[in-house]
């Protein structure tokens, strides 16, 4: 993104910080839903949940070792979690799967703000049109 063509809103929706965020979300929901069906096992689906955690910095340095920023993601996730429920997570998934769900999450939180900053505009150009 073009900083002086970003709102900040929208410009701190795609940092580093929240894709990974968006990712972990992503990582998380899916251990829960293994456990529902009863492939996870419920304690480590808990686990998963307290524990999972990222470091954008050392997410970034182990993808100079990986050479994959989901892999590098995943590795500091699971080491994050701790063996054994860290294990579970990426389980069944495709970096895709991960990277095209977050991406979605966050168009859908950008939207959400437009859709808002629309509605606003909207009230207050009718206002400003009864007002003159």
């Amino acid at each position: 993104m073009i900083p002086r063509y970003s709102l900040p809103e929208i410009a701190d929706l795609f940092t580093d910080e929240a894709r990974f965020a968006a990712w972990l979300e992503v990582e998380v929901l899916a251990v829960e839903a293994w456990a529902e069906l009863g492939v996870v096992p419920a304690e480590h689906a808990r686990i998963v949940r307290e524990r999972a955690g990222f470091d954008v910095g050392a997410i970034h340095e182990r993808e100079k070792v990986t050479d994959h920023d989901v892999a590098a993601f995943v590795d500091i996730v699971q080491a994050t979690v701790g063996a054994p429920a860290g294990g579970w997570v990426h389980y069944g998934l495709t970096s895709s799967d991960v990277v095209d769900t977050a991406l979605a999450l966050q168009m859908t939180r950008a939207m959400d703000y437009i859709i808002g900053a629309a509605a606003t505009l909207e009230a207050t150009i009718a206002a400003r049109a009864r007002e003159f």
